[in-house]
Protein backbone atom coordinates (compact mmCIF):
# COMPACT_ATOMS: atom_id res chain seq x y z
CA UNK A 1 0.00 0.00 0.00
CA UNK A 2 1.52 3.48 -1.01
CA UNK A 3 2.70 5.30 2.13
CA UNK A 4 -0.04 7.83 2.68
CA UNK A 5 1.25 11.96 2.18
CA UNK A 6 0.03 14.77 3.76
CA UNK A 7 -1.17 17.49 1.25
CA UNK A 8 -2.59 20.32 3.26
CA UNK A 9 -1.08 23.79 1.84
CA UNK A 10 0.77 22.29 -0.98
CA UNK A 11 -0.04 24.16 -4.21
CA UNK A 12 -0.92 22.11 -7.66
CA UNK A 13 -1.24 24.73 -10.12
CA UNK A 14 -3.55 26.95 -9.32
CA UNK A 15 -5.29 24.72 -6.28
CA UNK A 16 -4.15 25.30 -2.63
CA UNK A 17 -5.39 22.08 -0.70
CA UNK A 18 -7.30 22.84 2.61
CA UNK A 19 -7.65 19.70 4.04
CA UNK A 20 -8.29 16.41 3.35
CA UNK A 21 -11.87 15.35 2.48
CA UNK A 22 -13.87 11.83 2.45
CA UNK A 23 -12.50 9.23 -0.27
CA UNK A 24 -14.20 9.17 -3.38
CA UNK A 25 -16.42 6.31 -4.63
CA UNK A 26 -13.35 3.90 -5.56
CA UNK A 27 -11.94 4.36 -2.45
CA UNK A 28 -9.20 6.76 -3.35
CA UNK A 29 -8.05 10.06 -1.09
CA UNK A 30 -9.22 13.13 -1.74
CA UNK A 31 -8.69 16.49 -0.81
CA UNK A 32 -10.79 20.24 -0.64
CA UNK A 33 -8.89 22.71 -2.48
CA UNK A 34 -9.10 26.52 -2.60
CA UNK A 35 -8.76 27.41 -6.65
CA UNK A 36 -7.10 30.88 -7.42
CA UNK A 37 -10.20 32.10 -8.87
CA UNK A 38 -12.29 31.85 -5.26
CA UNK A 39 -13.75 28.01 -5.90
CA UNK A 40 -13.52 25.24 -4.06
CA UNK A 41 -13.12 21.70 -5.20
CA UNK A 42 -12.57 18.05 -4.38
CA UNK A 43 -10.05 16.50 -5.79
CA UNK A 44 -8.39 12.62 -5.55
CA UNK A 45 -5.04 12.70 -4.73
CA UNK A 46 -3.48 10.87 -7.56
CA UNK A 47 -4.95 13.93 -9.90
CA UNK A 48 -2.74 16.63 -8.01
CA UNK A 49 0.38 14.54 -8.07
CA UNK A 50 0.27 13.83 -11.62
CA UNK A 51 -1.36 17.04 -12.47
CA UNK A 52 -4.27 15.70 -14.11
CA UNK A 53 -6.06 18.72 -12.04
CA UNK A 54 -4.92 21.63 -11.61
CA UNK A 55 -7.81 24.09 -11.25
CA UNK A 56 -11.52 24.09 -10.37
CA UNK A 57 -12.05 23.99 -13.74
CA UNK A 58 -11.64 27.38 -14.81
CA UNK A 59 -8.39 27.38 -16.83
CA UNK A 60 -9.57 24.54 -19.15
CA UNK A 61 -12.77 26.90 -19.92
CA UNK A 62 -9.94 30.52 -20.09
CA UNK A 63 -8.22 28.22 -22.70
CA UNK A 64 -11.38 27.13 -24.50
CA UNK A 65 -12.10 30.79 -24.51
CA UNK A 66 -8.29 31.50 -25.44
CA UNK A 67 -9.12 29.23 -28.89
CA UNK A 68 -12.47 30.25 -30.08
CA UNK A 69 -11.13 33.97 -29.87
CA UNK A 70 -7.92 32.92 -31.87
CA UNK A 71 -10.30 30.84 -34.26
CA UNK A 72 -12.45 33.68 -34.81
CA UNK A 73 -9.64 36.08 -35.50
CA UNK A 74 -8.53 33.88 -38.03
CA UNK A 75 -11.67 33.43 -39.80
CA UNK A 76 -12.63 37.25 -39.68
CA UNK A 77 -9.50 38.59 -40.20
CA UNK A 78 -7.17 35.77 -41.58
CA UNK A 79 -4.87 38.62 -43.23
CA UNK A 80 -4.16 39.83 -39.59
CA UNK A 81 -4.31 36.24 -37.86
CA UNK A 82 -1.32 35.12 -40.15
CA UNK A 83 1.06 38.55 -38.99
CA UNK A 84 4.45 38.04 -37.24
CA UNK A 85 2.95 40.08 -34.71
CA UNK A 86 -0.04 37.97 -33.98
CA UNK A 87 2.43 34.90 -34.06
CA UNK A 88 4.09 36.38 -31.60
CA UNK A 89 1.15 37.91 -29.37
CA UNK A 90 -0.57 33.59 -29.74
CA UNK A 91 3.40 32.18 -28.58
CA UNK A 92 3.28 34.81 -25.53
CA UNK A 93 -0.28 33.70 -24.29
CA UNK A 94 0.69 30.04 -25.26
CA UNK A 95 3.34 29.37 -23.25
CA UNK A 96 1.68 31.47 -19.99
CA UNK A 97 -1.46 29.78 -20.29
CA UNK A 98 -1.28 26.11 -22.13
CA UNK A 99 0.09 23.34 -19.45
CA UNK A 100 0.41 21.17 -23.02
CA UNK A 101 3.16 24.04 -24.55
CA UNK A 102 6.21 22.82 -24.36
CA UNK A 103 7.46 26.38 -22.50
CA UNK A 104 4.88 26.58 -20.22
CA UNK A 105 7.04 25.15 -17.32
CA UNK A 106 9.75 27.95 -17.90
CA UNK A 107 6.36 30.59 -17.55
CA UNK A 108 3.04 29.83 -17.07
CA UNK A 109 4.25 27.34 -14.33
CA UNK A 110 6.35 30.12 -12.72
CA UNK A 111 3.39 32.41 -12.38
CA UNK A 112 4.16 34.17 -15.27
CA UNK A 113 1.02 36.11 -16.70
CA UNK A 114 0.00 38.34 -19.67
CA UNK A 115 -1.99 41.80 -18.68
CA UNK A 116 -5.76 42.00 -18.28
CA UNK A 117 -5.21 44.62 -21.12
CA UNK A 118 -3.16 42.57 -23.54
CA UNK A 119 -5.39 39.25 -22.62
CA UNK A 120 -8.42 40.70 -24.01
CA UNK A 121 -7.38 42.34 -26.70
CA UNK A 122 -4.76 41.58 -29.66
CA UNK A 123 -5.14 44.99 -30.91
CA UNK A 124 -4.29 46.96 -27.77
CA UNK A 125 -1.28 45.07 -27.45
CA UNK A 126 -0.63 45.60 -31.24
CA UNK A 127 -1.47 49.32 -30.35
CA UNK A 128 1.42 49.45 -27.70
CA UNK A 129 3.96 47.31 -29.88
CA UNK A 130 3.83 49.69 -32.98
CA UNK A 131 4.20 52.49 -30.08
CA UNK A 132 7.10 51.24 -28.41
CA UNK A 133 9.40 50.48 -31.46
CA UNK A 134 7.94 47.21 -32.96
CA UNK A 135 9.89 45.81 -35.88
CA UNK A 136 10.46 42.46 -38.11
CA UNK A 137 14.35 42.11 -36.57
CA UNK A 138 13.24 42.06 -32.82
CA UNK A 139 11.55 40.20 -30.34
CA UNK A 140 9.12 40.84 -27.28
CA UNK A 141 11.36 40.44 -23.99
CA UNK A 142 10.88 40.82 -20.52
CA UNK A 143 13.15 43.53 -18.54
CA UNK A 144 12.25 41.74 -15.50
CA UNK A 145 12.61 37.83 -16.47
CA UNK A 146 10.54 36.99 -13.26
CA UNK A 147 7.88 39.30 -14.34
CA UNK A 148 4.61 39.22 -16.36
CA UNK A 149 4.10 40.19 -20.09
CA UNK A 150 2.84 43.86 -19.50
CA UNK A 151 3.31 47.14 -21.01
CA UNK A 152 5.52 48.30 -18.06
CA UNK A 153 7.95 45.28 -17.99
CA UNK A 154 7.81 44.61 -21.82
CA UNK A 155 10.16 46.18 -24.93
CA UNK A 156 11.13 45.18 -28.25
CA UNK A 157 15.09 43.60 -28.15
CA UNK A 158 17.38 41.98 -30.75
CA UNK A 159 18.84 38.61 -30.04
CA UNK A 160 22.21 39.68 -28.41
CA UNK A 161 20.19 41.89 -25.61
CA UNK A 162 17.48 39.04 -25.30
CA UNK A 163 20.53 36.77 -24.93
CA UNK A 164 21.80 39.20 -21.81
CA UNK A 165 18.51 38.68 -19.99
CA UNK A 166 17.83 35.64 -19.28
CA UNK A 167 17.66 33.54 -16.15
CA UNK A 168 21.08 31.42 -16.64
CA UNK A 169 23.10 34.46 -17.61
CA UNK A 170 24.61 36.55 -14.50
CA UNK A 171 26.98 39.38 -14.10
CA UNK A 172 30.91 39.22 -13.35
CA UNK A 173 33.16 41.50 -12.71
CA UNK A 174 36.06 41.88 -13.56
CA UNK A 175 38.97 44.13 -12.91
CA UNK A 176 36.38 47.18 -12.41
CA UNK A 177 33.96 46.18 -15.18
CA UNK A 178 30.86 44.30 -14.84
CA UNK A 179 29.47 42.50 -17.81
CA UNK A 180 27.00 39.57 -18.36
CA UNK A 181 28.67 36.19 -18.80
CA UNK A 182 27.53 36.47 -22.95
CA UNK A 183 28.86 39.82 -22.59
CA UNK A 184 32.27 38.96 -21.41
CA UNK A 185 31.96 35.76 -23.87
CA UNK A 186 31.43 37.76 -26.83
CA UNK A 187 34.16 40.05 -25.85
CA UNK A 188 37.25 37.69 -25.22
CA UNK A 189 36.27 35.39 -28.52
CA UNK A 190 34.06 32.12 -26.89
CA UNK A 191 30.92 30.91 -26.65
CA UNK A 192 28.53 31.56 -23.93
CA UNK A 193 28.12 28.65 -22.81
CA UNK A 194 31.83 27.88 -22.61
CA UNK A 195 32.11 30.60 -19.95
CA UNK A 196 29.27 29.01 -17.96
CA UNK A 197 30.86 25.71 -17.90
CA UNK A 198 34.24 27.11 -17.13
CA UNK A 199 32.63 29.37 -13.94
CA UNK A 200 30.28 26.39 -12.87
CA UNK A 201 33.15 23.85 -13.21
CA UNK A 202 34.67 25.85 -10.05
CA UNK A 203 37.23 27.90 -11.89
CA UNK A 204 37.78 31.53 -10.82
CA UNK A 205 36.79 34.47 -13.13
CA UNK A 206 40.08 35.38 -13.76
CA UNK A 207 41.26 32.02 -14.56
CA UNK A 208 37.88 31.88 -16.65
CA UNK A 209 38.46 34.22 -18.63
CA UNK A 210 41.70 34.00 -18.95
CA UNK A 211 41.60 30.92 -21.06
CA UNK A 212 40.88 31.53 -24.31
Amino acid sequence: MPKFVDKTNQRHGRLLVVERANNNEYGKVCWLCKCDCGEFTTVASGHLTTGHTQSCGCFHEETLKSNVKTSNMRRNNPKEGRTRLYKIYHGMRARTENKNNCNYKNYGERGIEVCGEWLGSFASFKKWAINNGYRDDLSIDRIDVNGNYEPSNCRWADQETQGNNTRVNRNITFNGKTQTTAQWAKEIGIKADTLRKRLNFGQSVEKALALI
